[in-house]
Parts: structure tokens; sequence; C-alpha cells
């Protein structure tokens, strides 16, 4: 069952490259590995997390994300302190306000953005005959 999950998540947002040379032979240690316990998921979550890093350095797409991460960020921001009873005093006083607010802002603007960016199908490999 974890196997088919990390596989079908590399899959779906990794490269080739990455899948190959990174992850498959952390899925290969982990079937083969005699040893239970929790390190041999952890290698294999630190292999998709290493691959998803060399995928998202190697691409200029993640800077076209930042920023269009960063408009509605902006947006939200704003209109948090605008609507904050003190404004600015109120959440530089509060940490528990700020942090609620900087979570708000961070995932209304990740989400539509990474909606956005949600990497279409690959194609089924289909056998050559």
């Amino acid at each position: 069952m974890f196997l088919t999950r990390v596989t079908t998540f590399a899959e779906r947002f990794l490269t080739d490259r990455s899948f190959a040379l990174i992850i498959a032979p952390a899925l290969a240690d982990f079937e083969y590995d005699p040893a239970d316990g929790v390190g041999r998921y952890v290698a294999v979550l630190r292999a998709v997390a290493g691959a998803a890093y060399e995928d998202a350095a190697a691409s200029s797409a993640l800077g076209t994300f930042v920023v269009l991460a960063l408009i509605p960020a902006a947006y939200y921001a704003f209109f948090f302190l605008l609507c904050a009873p003190d404004g600015l005093r109120t959440v530089a006083n509060n940490r528990t306000v700020a942090l609620l607010l900087v979570s708000m802002a961070a995932v209304a603007s990740m989400v539509p953005v990474a909606i956005c960016y949600w990497p279409d199908r690959p194609e089924p490999h289909q056998p050559e005959a």
C-alpha cells in the first residue's frame, strides 16, 4: 500500500529522470531490506523529498509559482490588516492572531495557484508492437 502510493505520487509529480535515479532505488531498498521499522519508510520519504527538491530547483517554473502565489497573499494580507480591529497594532501585539492571519493568507493564496499548476496526467505507456 505504501509503495503503491509513493510510486503513484512520484510518477505523477516527478520527472522520469528523478524517478529512475532517486525513487526507484529507494523503493528497491525498501522492498528488499529485511529490517522492520520506521527507518525504511523515512528513507523512501527522504528520497521523494530530495527528488521533489531536485525537480523544483531544476525547473524555472518555481519562480513563476512563487510570484503568482505572492499576488493573492499580498491581497489577502492587506484586507486582513484592514479588517483587524486595531489594524497592525493588534497583529503585532498578539502572536496567535499574527500566525493565524499568515496561515490563512498562505493557504488562501497557495491553493488556487497549486490548482492552476496541477500537472496533467501522463499518457499511459503503450507497449511497442
